[in-house]
């Protein structure tokens, strides 16, 4: 009968932190994702703090300066080997900047890894778009500076390289409103450039 009771008790609280294992991985499902509803709209004159500068090294050994990419729009992405999320979400960041070509649109995908042989295992440098610059952060330093701890996130900046808004986790880059939200971008960059040089 005692037996009967212990292996109860042990259903029972098994079952308890299930439950409970369940409800924390939902809430961080949830809070993961952005709502897309709730993204800024952007306007010509946004009001928000500069993306902290940076300096690191491509592929290739060349440095690159985000300073650089004043004038285009440009989304920031935090991604490593080591983070399983990544692994699925950065092919599909790669494609989603490829739809982008030709327009005044930076994608910048910085990988946490401590080498490069780690990160050129899942991006591998010379089949990007000419769009994408694949740089590495191997101290962390970058992503502490914006405040990144959760891995992946991606950052959307104006052409001014004032921070509009990030996503933390995993999204879906096919989203017809978030493709909304970066041509309206690119008409503001492209505006700008043009007001700047009659």
């Amino acid at each position: 009968m005692q037996r009967i009771r212990i292996s109860s008790a042990k259903f029972y609280i098994g079952v308890s932190i299930g439950i409970i294992a369940i409800v924390i991985g939902a809430t961080f499902f949830i809070h993961s994702r952005q709502n897309l509803d709730q993204i800024p709209e952007p306007s010509s004159e946004l009001n928000y703090r500069y993306a902290p500068n940076f300096e690191l090294t491509d592929w290739r050994g060349k440095k690159q300066r985000l300073g650089d990419q004043r004038g285009s729009v440009v989304l920031i992405h935090f991604w490593a080997s080591w983070c399983p999320p990544c692994l699925d979400e950065i092919p599909k960041w790669i494609e989603f900047a490829n739809r982008f070509k030709g327009k005044r649109f930076k994608f910048i995908a910085i990988s946490l890894d401590q080498n490069w042989r780690d990160a050129l295992k899942i991006v591998p440098g010379a089949s990007l778009p000419s769009n994408v610059l694949s740089l590495l952060d191997d101290s962390g330093k970058v992503a502490e500076d914006f405040g990144s701890y959760q891995f992946p996130e991606t950052y959307l900046l104006s052409p001014d390289l004032k921070i509009i808004t990030k996503w933390v986790g995993p999204q879906e880059w096919n989203n017809p409103k978030l493709i909304e939200l970066l041509d309206r971008m690119e008409r503001i960059a492209s505006s700008s450039a043009q007001g700047s040089h009659p």
